[in-house]
Protein backbone atom coordinates (compact mmCIF):
# COMPACT_ATOMS: atom_id res chain seq x y z
CA UNK A 1 0.00 0.00 0.00
CA UNK A 2 1.36 3.06 -1.12
CA UNK A 3 1.72 6.17 1.14
CA UNK A 4 -0.50 8.17 0.17
CA UNK A 5 -3.07 5.22 0.40
CA UNK A 6 -1.96 4.36 4.06
CA UNK A 7 -2.75 7.80 4.72
CA UNK A 8 -6.51 7.71 3.20
CA UNK A 9 -6.95 4.72 5.16
CA UNK A 10 -5.93 6.30 8.04
CA UNK A 11 -8.15 9.16 7.60
CA UNK A 12 -10.93 7.46 7.35
CA UNK A 13 -10.33 5.60 10.68
CA UNK A 14 -9.81 8.54 12.14
CA UNK A 15 -13.11 10.01 10.96
CA UNK A 16 -14.77 6.56 11.54
CA UNK A 17 -13.54 6.86 15.22
CA UNK A 18 -15.23 10.46 15.38
CA UNK A 19 -18.42 9.36 14.82
CA UNK A 20 -18.23 6.09 17.00
CA UNK A 21 -17.45 9.01 19.91
CA UNK A 22 -20.20 11.39 18.37
CA UNK A 23 -22.97 8.19 18.77
CA UNK A 24 -21.67 7.58 22.30
CA UNK A 25 -21.97 11.43 23.34
CA UNK A 26 -25.78 10.89 21.57
CA UNK A 27 -26.22 7.73 23.36
CA UNK A 28 -25.02 8.95 26.39
CA UNK A 29 -27.23 11.84 26.46
CA UNK A 30 -30.18 9.96 26.08
CA UNK A 31 -29.56 7.12 29.29
CA UNK A 32 -29.06 10.45 31.35
CA UNK A 33 -32.43 12.06 30.12
CA UNK A 34 -31.22 14.97 28.33
CA UNK A 35 -32.18 14.09 24.93
CA UNK A 36 -33.43 17.72 24.56
CA UNK A 37 -29.75 18.63 24.37
CA UNK A 38 -28.04 19.18 21.18
CA UNK A 39 -24.62 17.68 20.27
CA UNK A 40 -23.50 21.81 19.95
CA UNK A 41 -25.10 22.28 23.15
CA UNK A 42 -23.46 19.43 25.34
CA UNK A 43 -19.73 20.63 23.22
CA UNK A 44 -20.34 24.21 24.69
CA UNK A 45 -21.28 23.14 28.14
CA UNK A 46 -18.34 20.78 28.46
CA UNK A 47 -16.10 23.47 27.17
CA UNK A 48 -17.58 25.68 29.49
CA UNK A 49 -17.20 23.31 32.47
CA UNK A 50 -13.22 23.16 31.17
CA UNK A 51 -13.42 27.11 31.71
CA UNK A 52 -11.07 29.43 30.08
CA UNK A 53 -14.24 30.06 27.05
CA UNK A 54 -15.97 32.85 25.42
CA UNK A 55 -18.36 33.31 23.05
CA UNK A 56 -15.83 34.10 20.48
CA UNK A 57 -13.40 31.12 21.22
CA UNK A 58 -16.81 28.21 21.35
CA UNK A 59 -17.42 29.51 17.87
CA UNK A 60 -13.75 29.11 16.35
CA UNK A 61 -13.50 25.79 18.02
CA UNK A 62 -17.00 24.54 16.87
CA UNK A 63 -16.90 25.89 13.47
CA UNK A 64 -20.16 28.43 13.55
CA UNK A 65 -20.86 31.53 13.50
CA UNK A 66 -20.86 34.02 16.09
CA UNK A 67 -24.37 34.65 16.02
CA UNK A 68 -25.26 30.70 16.11
CA UNK A 69 -23.05 30.45 19.30
CA UNK A 70 -25.20 33.37 20.84
CA UNK A 71 -28.26 31.56 20.22
CA UNK A 72 -26.79 28.44 21.49
CA UNK A 73 -26.48 30.56 24.43
CA UNK A 74 -29.18 31.77 24.56
CA UNK A 75 -30.97 28.69 24.85
CA UNK A 76 -28.69 27.04 27.48
CA UNK A 77 -29.20 30.39 29.86
CA UNK A 78 -32.98 29.87 29.17
CA UNK A 79 -32.82 26.27 30.45
CA UNK A 80 -31.19 27.38 33.53
CA UNK A 81 -27.74 25.49 32.50
CA UNK A 82 -25.32 28.70 31.96
CA UNK A 83 -25.29 32.06 33.27
CA UNK A 84 -23.87 34.51 31.35
CA UNK A 85 -22.09 37.84 32.74
CA UNK A 86 -20.22 40.97 31.36
CA UNK A 87 -16.44 40.04 31.66
CA UNK A 88 -14.99 40.60 35.26
CA UNK A 89 -11.86 42.40 33.71
CA UNK A 90 -12.78 43.94 30.31
CA UNK A 91 -16.90 44.76 30.12
CA UNK A 92 -16.35 44.16 26.31
CA UNK A 93 -16.16 40.53 26.89
CA UNK A 94 -18.59 37.59 27.85
CA UNK A 95 -17.93 35.80 31.33
CA UNK A 96 -19.29 31.76 30.96
CA UNK A 97 -20.24 29.95 34.05
CA UNK A 98 -22.37 26.69 34.60
CA UNK A 99 -24.81 26.33 36.94
CA UNK A 100 -25.45 23.62 38.97
CA UNK A 101 -27.80 22.44 37.02
CA UNK A 102 -25.85 22.56 33.51
CA UNK A 103 -22.85 21.09 36.09
CA UNK A 104 -25.08 18.03 36.69
CA UNK A 105 -25.54 17.79 33.55
CA UNK A 106 -22.08 17.34 31.93
CA UNK A 107 -21.20 15.32 34.97
CA UNK A 108 -23.78 12.64 34.57
CA UNK A 109 -23.42 12.53 30.45
CA UNK A 110 -19.46 11.77 30.89
CA UNK A 111 -19.78 9.64 33.35
CA UNK A 112 -21.67 7.26 30.95
CA UNK A 113 -19.54 8.34 27.71
CA UNK A 114 -16.81 7.10 30.05
CA UNK A 115 -18.68 4.36 30.99
CA UNK A 116 -19.75 3.02 27.15
CA UNK A 117 -16.17 4.04 26.41
CA UNK A 118 -14.51 1.34 28.56
CA UNK A 119 -16.93 -1.30 27.42
CA UNK A 120 -15.57 -0.67 24.03
CA UNK A 121 -11.78 -0.62 25.29
CA UNK A 122 -12.65 -3.59 27.26
CA UNK A 123 -12.73 -5.73 23.94
CA UNK A 124 -9.57 -5.32 22.96
CA UNK A 125 -6.41 -6.84 23.22
CA UNK A 126 -3.85 -5.21 25.29
CA UNK A 127 -1.36 -4.62 22.61
CA UNK A 128 -4.28 -3.21 20.58
CA UNK A 129 -4.62 -0.99 23.72
CA UNK A 130 -1.21 0.31 24.10
CA UNK A 131 -0.76 1.04 20.06
CA UNK A 132 -4.11 3.05 20.30
CA UNK A 133 -2.85 4.49 23.08
CA UNK A 134 0.51 5.84 21.78
CA UNK A 135 -1.31 6.88 18.13
CA UNK A 136 -4.17 9.10 20.08
CA UNK A 137 -1.31 10.95 22.23
CA UNK A 138 0.50 11.27 18.78
CA UNK A 139 -2.54 13.03 17.05
CA UNK A 140 -3.73 14.92 20.24
CA UNK A 141 -0.51 16.40 19.90
CA UNK A 142 0.22 17.37 16.80
CA UNK A 143 -3.27 18.86 16.52
CA UNK A 144 -2.07 21.19 19.69
CA UNK A 145 0.94 21.94 17.43
CA UNK A 146 -1.47 22.75 14.79
CA UNK A 147 -3.83 25.19 17.00
CA UNK A 148 -0.54 26.50 18.49
CA UNK A 149 0.59 28.19 15.01
CA UNK A 150 -2.75 28.93 14.37
CA UNK A 151 -3.68 26.77 11.62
Amino acid sequence: MSGQNASREIEEQVLSAARVMMDILAESLLQAGYGNVSLHQFRILDMVWDGGVGPSELARLLGISPPAVTVLLERLENEGMLRRSPGSRDRRRVDLELTERGRELVRKVNARRRALVNKVLEGMEGSELESMGRGLAAFRDSYRRLRRKGE
